[in-house]
């Protein structure tokens, strides 16, 4: 081998159109070959000096001897003479990775996400990008996962095993989950999904989980789904006609747009397993179940067909029940469905099939779990509360200003033994700090009888002890009523009852009456 001295090296090199075993090798031709030698090999080879490819005349060169998933370099050198007499000295290393091969399953396929590892690295051939200003999505491989909301939440497969989740106290950020290219030429039709746990009972809105698929030069939507469950919950759809037969999907958390700050949706966090392809069934199972309009007594119970049923079967409990997979109302002809067999403030959850073949002759498969509560019964005095539990069944407590509190379920107030003796049957509110606005809100009252009158006890003491002590002029105790029955909140009305013209107070019960 003779390296001329007018035999330029090249520069600048590259590889594009990168594939599962190839790519194109190119560079920056500086002399007047046009010939180059290229060596080539798994990343971290010696090289040797012999040419893996001899007097190549493509620039860039198509080499497709590679391997998926698989890191390789290559050097290249001029050959300014033919057959070696004159070449250039060597240029590289260049680097690449091969990409991941497209996937041909057998179906059903399944990724119950045990190849992920934490914190962040997703399974096997699945990526996971840091998007600008956003968010990955976490790995949790040991589970039960602890601190976190729920509190404790078990894989879907085993228990045991490992998820994929989003923390959504922080504020749900763009981010995507998303699969190889899948082959599912195979199936006439397929049905595409995973499962899913969220129970945030704190927000009226929730975040958002949708999934998506590639159409080739944009991605589509399949599934948006935004609901509380205790339980895991399957959530899918039918590919779309168009779809390419060779073809990927992403899992994505959508923020609430309403929401105002990370401590709204500290019980919203996101947990995604199994995802899941398979042939769509002649009848195939309802996704998105919901509960909406929600009273003391029931639930608007809905869900989106999937398929051509017109008639669906539906099992309803209480939460944690075990389902029997006997209908509790069978061959239901119309969703939403207006159940009213509950009790107030109950958890209950319910399944649902579709019935293809009317009396359960071609039924889907069951979804569910969706768990929903109903809410408190309105209270019809005689009405009395002790403060023996804290925050007492139906009470609720929020902070904001004197026209109505705008966050609900945490406030100052909180359990302690009346006028600081003992530590229960009293609920208490320290108000020696600036700027604290806070609500202890009680369950609707139906007064409509008239004749009625409100009587409680207060105790007024120093902070952390037991004498008695004054308010002073920037505080104030109000106790206020709904002008529109609860549904938008409290708002003022007759007869607000501050006591901060009060110039002491005892630690004895002070009487008063509205």
């Amino acid at each position: 081998m003779v390296v001329s001295p007018s035999c330029l090296a090249p520069s600048a090199l590259t590889a594009t159109n990168i594939t599962a075993t190839g790519a194109n090798l190119g560079w920056t031709a500086n002399g007047v070959g046009t010939a180059w030698d290229i060596e080539i090999g798994v990343t971290g080879f010696v090289p040797t000096g012999t040419p893996s490819f001899n007097d190549v005349t493509s620039n860039p060169y198509a080499w497709t001897g590679g391997a998926a998933t698989t890191t390789y370099q290559f050097y290249v050198r001029a050959d300014c003479g033919m057959d070696n007499t004159a070449t250039s000295a060597w240029a590289g290393p260049f680097s690449f990775t091969t990409p991941c091969a497209t996937i041909v399953p057998t179906f059903p396929y399944t990724v119950p996400f045990t190849t992920a590892a934490a914190p962040n690295t997703p399974p096997t051939c699945w990526s996971n990008p840091l998007a600008s200003g956003g968010e990955q999505w976490r790995i949790a491989t040991t589970t039960p996962l602890t601190g976190n909301y729920p509190p404790s939440v078990a894989d879907h497969t085993s228990g045991t095993g490992a998820l994929a989740w989003l923390d959504g106290s922080a504020d749900i950020l763009p981010n995507q989950l998303i699969t190889p290219f899948i082959d599912i030429s195979a199936l006439p039709s397929a049905t595409v999904g995973f499962w899913f746990l969220s129970n945030n009972t704190t927000n009226t809105v929730l975040h958002t989980i949708k999934m998506d698929v590639w159409n080739g030069t944009a991605w589509v939507n399949m599934i948006t789904y935004a609901g509380n469950s205790a339980s895991w919950v399957e959530l899918s759809g039918i590919v779309p006609s168009g779809i390419p037969s060779v073809t990927n999907f992403r899992i994505v958390g959508v923020a609430d747009p309403l929401g105002t700050s990370s401590g709204n949706y500290f019980y919203n966090d996101l947990f995604v397993d199994d995802f899941f392809i398979r042939q769509t069934p002649s009848c195939p199972a309802p996704n998105s179940l919901s509960a909406s309009a929600l009273t003391s007594s029931g639930a608007d119970l809905n869900w989106n067909e999937n398929g051509t049923a017109t008639a669906w079967d539906l099992e309803i409990g209480p939460s944690g029940f075990t389902p029997t997979g006997t209908p509790t109302f069978n061959d239901l002809g119309a969703h939403p469905y207006t159940w009213t067999g509950g009790s107030p403030a109950t958890a209950y959850s319910f399944y649902v099939r579709s019935d293809c073949g009317m009396d359960n002759v071609d039924v889907s498969t069951w979804t569910g779990p969706f768990s929903f509560t109903t809410l408190c019964a309105v209270e019809v005095p005689n009405y009395t509360q002790n403060f023996n539990t804290f925050v007492p069944n139906c009470w609720n407590r929020g902070t904001g200003p004197i026209t109505g509190p705008t966050t609900l379920g945490t406030s100052g107030w909180r359990n302690d033994g009346f006028g600081n003796i003992g530590t229960t049957g009293s609920a208490t509110v320290e108000i020696f700090s600036t700027g604290g606005q806070e609500w202890i809100l009680t369950p609707l009252f139906n007064l409509s009888a008239g004749g009625y009158e409100l009587n409680f006890d207060v105790a007024l003491t120093a902070w952390n002890g037991t004498g008695a002590d004054v308010i002073e002029a920037d505080d104030a105790v109000y106790l206020m009523q709904s002008t529109n029955g609860g549904t938008t909140g409290p708002r003022s009305t007759r007869g607000t009852t501050p006591i901060r013209h009060r110039t002491r107070a005892t630690t004895s019960p002070s009487m008063f009456q509205l």
